[in-house]
C-alpha cells in the first residue's frame, strides 16, 4: 500500500503540473505543499533549492542536493494517504483559470491510477456514484496567508521528472509549528501523526545534511514572509512548556546519530520564542 501512495503522488504531481505549467519563462506559478509535497520528497533523487519573491522572480539559486537511499528511506516512514485536499500556494492564480477541466476530481480519477491510493475519500462511493466530485479539492494557501516570497526545492523523481515544491526545511518547521498550535489531548491521532511526520523528513534532511543550519535566522524570516502560519504564533505567544513537551514526543523517533542536531533545533526555536516575547512585551 505505501508504495501505491509514493507512487500516487508522484502520479498526481506530474499529471497536474504537466497540465498546468508550474513555472512559465523561469517565473514560478505555484507549487505543492503540505501532505503531497511530503509524500513526494520519498520520490526524490535530487533537491535544488531555489527562491522566488512574491511576483515568481528568481532571487537565489543554491547548489543540487543529491538524495541519498538512507535519506529517501526516512522520508518513506512518512508515506499515509491524504486526508482530503492537496495544498497548493499559488503566486499566480491566472495559470488555473479554465483549467477546471484538468484539475477536477473526474478528470484526477481517470487520468492518475493510483488516486484513491494517494487519497482513499477520493474513491468513496454510495449508490448514486462517486461521493465526492467537482474541483474543490485544492487548498489554496497563498492567499490567507500573505506569503511575500517562497524557499522552494525543485524535486527531480525517480524518471526525471521535476516538481517545485516547499523547500523541505520550512515543511519540517510548518510541521513543528502546528504541532505546538493543536491541543495534544483533545487532537491525539493527529498530534501522533504530526510527530512521525516531522521525525521523518528531520530524520531525512539529517542523512543528506540539509538540516537548518541557523535555526533563529530561519524562524526570523519565515515569521515576516508568513504573518498568518502557525510560525508566526512563537513570535507572540509563549510556548515554552509546549515546546519541551513535543521536544521528549518527538526525541525517541529522531535516529540516534541525529538526537544532537535534533537538541540544537529545539534550543535554537526555544530561544527565538523567549526573545520574541521578550519584545513582545517592551
Amino acid at each position: 500500500m505505501n508504495e501505491e501512495i509514493r507512487k500516487g503522488a508522484v502520479e498526481y504531481a506530474t499529471y497536474i503540473s504537466n497540465n498546468i505549467p508550474q513555472t512559465e519563462n523561469e517565473q514560478a506559478k505555484y507549487y505543492f505543499s503540505g501532505s503531497l509535497a511530503m509524500l513526494l520528497l520519498s520520490s526524490a533523487t535530487t533537491l535544488k533549492p531555489i527562491s522566488f519573491d512574491n511576483n515568481g522572480n528568481i532571487t537565489k539559486v543554491e547548489p543540487t542536493i543529491n538524495v541519498s537511499e538512507k535519506a529517501r528511506e526516512a522520508f518513506s516512514m512518512g508515506l499515509r494517504p491524504i486526508s482530503l485536499d492537496i495544498d497548493i500556494v499559488c503566486i499566480d492564480d491566472r495559470c488555473f483559470d479554465r483549467k477546471g477541466d484538468i484539475y477536477n476530481l473526474g478528470a484526477v480519477r481517470k487520468n492518475c491510477k493510483y488516486a484513491t491510493s494517494l487519497c482513499s475519500v477520493w474513491g468513496k462511493k454510495n449508490e448514486y456514484g462517486y461521493t465526492h466530485n467537482g474541483t474543490m479539492y485544492f487548498d489554496w494557501l497563498g492567499d490567507d496567508r500573505e506569503i511575500s516570497s517562497h524557499n522552494l526545492v525543485i524535486l527531480e523523481t525517480d524518471d526525471g521528472k521535476k516538481i517545485l515544491i516547499t523547500s523541505p526545511a520550512e515543511l519540517m518547521i510548518h510541521k513543528f509549528s502546528e504541532m505546538l498550535s493543536i491541543n495534544q489531548e483533545k487532537q491525539k491521532e493527529k498530534y501522533e501523526k504530526d510527530i512521525s511526520d516531522f521525525a521523518c523528513i528531520f530524520n531525512g534532511l539529517g542523512e543528506i545534511e540539509a538540516l537548518p543550519k541557523d535555526i533563529i535566522e530561519l524562524l526570523g524570516y519565515m515569521t515576516t514572509v508568513n504573518k498568518n502560519s502557525a510560525v508566526s504564533k512563537l513570535s507572540y505567544l509563549d510556548l515554552s512548556e509546549k515546546i519541551d513537551r513535543v521536544y521528549k514526543d518527538i526525541l525517541p523517533k529522531i535516529s540516534t546519530n541525529l538526537q544532537q542536531d535534533f537538541k540544537l533545533f529545539i534550543d535554537g526555536t526555544s530561544k527565538f520564542n523567549k526573545e520574541q516575547i521578550a519584545i513582545e512585551k517592551q
